[in-house]
């Protein structure tokens, strides 16, 4: 299977999602993606990134909790700030976005034949990709910036009062619009030392391909992570779908629409859990799944879900990828984004995500925001050292008249 195809199966507000069909399965209508000639090494560099990221917040959040990230609204976020990097902040960028086969064009082309073409490619699913650029108006960013984030990423660029409160309204409201309200906030507010927000969202709603029948829908018992149980709604179904099994997991392809965007389901086997087999999946591991897949008649049962999630700053997930120099208010080099004489860094990276699997099909949701803040030196303090003999006077303020006047020759006679 083509890599770059391959990729665009990854549904940005889902960890595992893949384009493409089953076995046996048929197309109605197809649009195919106008990628680059150096895309395949982009969309291989996106899949390292995707498992390396999920892995990482997982690290930093290991409560047994429901979690949800969106790779690609994360990535495309960051490569608009990566067009802003310089020296060896850019470098490490790179490192980060696994960028060390491709140049900062292809990168740059690749994301914009996603951005136009994904919501083309099934007209039965609703795929909406966003990016917007908020920036401080006292402080204009660099015109080349600006205008690369506007030509590759459809980037809606717009200055605003940072100091105004309405202006967090403004950038919230923008991401509940391209989210069709599912995340209605991203930011609690703006620091008075922020310059900069630049914004991702992806929304996706696909009906199943085979629909479940909501009256079969029943309670059933779901073993938690925590070795509890609880009662939930569980989908049943008895269907031909894309399948494989090993001695470490059963995976199974649920299409969407067309068949072009479908859901992989991973279920660790009983030997196993779901640790395991997260800390033993990457890319090149789901690629061999996928490619495995063989038609098989099966009855599925599978809970429905719902929740969000939010990490409130990435930047220790990020760090661990190899960009933590972007965090550094001494050592950042956004020279490309911003004058030198107006130094910044990448304050906070906020990810917030939501998802819905039920009779229907799936509706999920993504926004990012990674915040760009200026570096504040602290003034010089004047220094009075009063080490010597000194005169003193006392005084009325409104009159000037003067009470006292004095002088210390030694402060320690009495």
């Amino acid at each position: 299977m083509n890599r770059s195809k391959w990729f665009t199966g990854f549904l940005p507000a889902m960890l595992i999602l893949a384009v493409g069909c089953e076995k046996g399965s048929t197309v109605s209508v197809h649009h195919d993606l106008d990628l680059t000639e150096n895309s395949a090494k982009v969309v291989a560099a996106q899949n390292q990134f995707t498992f390396k990221l999920f892995k990482a917040a997982q690290k930093q959040d290991s409560t047994l909790s429901n979690k949800l990230i969106s790779p690609l609204s994360v990535y495309l976020d960051l490569s608009m700030a990566y067009n802003g990097a310089a020296t060896t902040t850019r470098s490490a960028m790179e490192e980060a976005l696994q960028m060390k086969d491709v140049t900062a064009e292809d990168v740059n082309k690749t994301n914009q034949a996603l951005i136009t073409g994904l919501p083309r490619v099934d007209p039965r699913v609703t795929l909406n990709i966003a990016n917007s650029i908020w920036y401080n108006q006292r402080f204009q960013p660099l015109a080349p910036f600006l205008q690369t984030a506007s030509d590759y990423y459809q980037a809606k660029v717009s200055g605003a009062d940072f100091s105004n409160p309405t202006t967090v309204q403004l950038i919230n409201n923008w991401a509940a619009s391209q989210t069709q309200q599912k995340i209605k906030t991203i930011l609690d507010k703006i620091s008075t030392d922020d310059v900069m927000y630049l914004l991702n969202a992806v929304y996706f709603k696909g009906q199943w391909k085979y629909k479940f029948d909501a009256d079969k829908t029943t309670t059933r018992t779901f073993s938690t992570a925590d070795k509890g149980t609880v009662q939930t709604p569980f989908m049943v179904q008895k269907g031909t779908f894309g399948y494989m099994q090993n001695d470490s997991v059963q995976m199974i392809s649920l299409p969407y629409g067309n068949g072009d965007f479908s859901m992989y389901v991973l279920l660790p086997s009983p030997k196993t859990n779901l640790q395991q087999l997260i800390a033993g999946v990457d890319e090149n591991t789901l690629e061999k799944y996928i490619a495995r897949l063989d038609t098989v008649s099966l009855k599925l049962w599978l809970p429905k879900w719902k929740y969000s999630y939010k990490i409130k700053n990435m930047k220790p997930e990020l760090a661990t990828l190899g960009m933590g120099i972007a965090f550094s208010p001494k050592d950042a080099d956004f020279s490309d984004m911003y004058p030198p004489d107006l130094p910044v860094y990448i304050s906070k990276v906020i990810h917030k995500t939501y998802i819905q699997v039920d009779e229907q099909g799936t509706e999920a949701a993504a926004v990012t925001a990674i915040g760009i803040t200026y570096v504040t030196s602290a003034p010089a303090l004047p220094v009075m050292d009063v080490n010597r003999p000194f005169l003193y006077v006392i005084a009325e303020k409104s009159s000037g008249v003067i009470l006292f006047v004095g002088e210390v020759n030694n402060p320690a006679e009495h």
